[in-house]
Formats: C-alpha cells, structure tokens, sequence
C-alpha cells in the first residue's frame, strides 16, 4: 500500500511538472504509460482530447498517444499530417483513442499495474522491451532490474545483433523467475511492495 501511495504521488507529480515546464511534456506523458496505473488513462485521455498546436506541440502529441499505447496496448497512433490536421480531425482521433481506452478499461483491475493491456510480470516486461514500437527500452529494462532484479545487461542503443541476443537472455531469464511473481502487483527489488 506504501509504494501505491508512493507512485500516486509520483504520478501527481509528474503531472504538476508536465504543466509547470512543458518543454519535458513528452518524457512525463510516457512516464505516466510506463506507470502502468490505469488512472493515468484518463489524464492521457484528458490531455490528448485538449488544445493543441501541432506545429510546435508534434512530439508532446505523439508522447501522449505513446502513453496511452504503453498503458492499454492499443496501437493506435495519429493518420494525419501535424500541418493539415485541424480541430475536427483532432477530435476524430481523440475520440477513436476513448472508444479503445473504454474497450481496455474492461479489463483492468483496481490496484494492478499493466504495460500493454496486460498485468505487469517479468515476460510481459520481456516482450515490450521487444516491440518495435516502444518509445523507451532503455526505461522498461531499468524496471526489470528495479522491480525484479534482471541480471541480464541491456544496451538499448546497441547494434541490432547484440540488441537481439541481449533481449532473448532477458526473455529466458523473465521465463524462469515468472511463477516467483504476482502479475501486476508492485515489486521492487523482487520483493512484493503491494
């Protein structure tokens, strides 16, 4: 309960910091995906479906629509040309994002953390530091090593080779240790924090 009422209070942060200084919008909308508390759907949401200059906003869009991938594990990202899109087409897809998000929603439960629609566990963490559309490897391997204590060296800008082999050892070592952990309960140094 400490450590939920720990990251709630990070969360909240992150948020403060995003409206204080806007130029780290993009890391603190993708932090609040990697969070994995479905709470933080609804701010991704509130956010996404707000005011927009995409001419000068582009990458804080596009960090929101990545948080809320991270979160629900819905590949939904933006058809549209930041230079032509206008109001309607914002609200267009902000509207796709809550009809996927309610679709998500039905499937999470209080109290758990998810990536990609699923309840956080060392494979889950394993296959999303293996998707090809994650915008932060470097982030979800370094929450391996804090929350399960992943022995396994990881260099997310290594060559594709070593990238490679690096994520297949994680993903063997994630299938041995997986029955040691809860899905989507908060650990942290493999100990359960929940």
């Amino acid at each position: 309960q400490e450590l939920k009422a720990q990251l709630a209070t990070v969360e909240a942060k992150i948020r403060e910091a995003v409206a204080r200084r806007p130029e780290i919008a993009p890391d603190g909308w993708i932090a609040l995906g990697l969070a994995g508390d479905p709470a933080s759907g609804e701010t991704l949401l509130g956010r996404l479906g707000g005011s927009w200059d995409l001419k000068t906003q582009w990458p804080e869009y596009l960090a929101v629509c990545q948080g809320l991938r991270l979160l629900s594990g819905k590949d939904l990202l933006p058809g549209f040309d930041p230079d032509e899109a206008d109001a309607a087409a914002l609200a267009a897809f902000a509207g796709c994002w809550r009809s996927l998000w309610a679709e998500s929603a039905k499937t999470f439960v209080p109290g758990a953390r998810f990536r990609r629609g699923e309840p956080v566990s060392p494979t889950v963490l394993a296959r999303d530091l293996k998707w090809d559309g994650h915008p932060r490897r470097d982030l979800c391997h370094l929450e391996m090593v804090v929350r399960y204590r992943c022995p396994v060296r990881f260099d997310a800008g290594a060559l594709f080779d070593a990238h490679r082999r690096a994520a297949a050892e994680v993903a063997a070592w994630a299938s041995r240790v997986e029955r040691d952990f809860k899905p989507g309960q908060y650990y942290y140094h493999a100990k359960n924090s929940t």
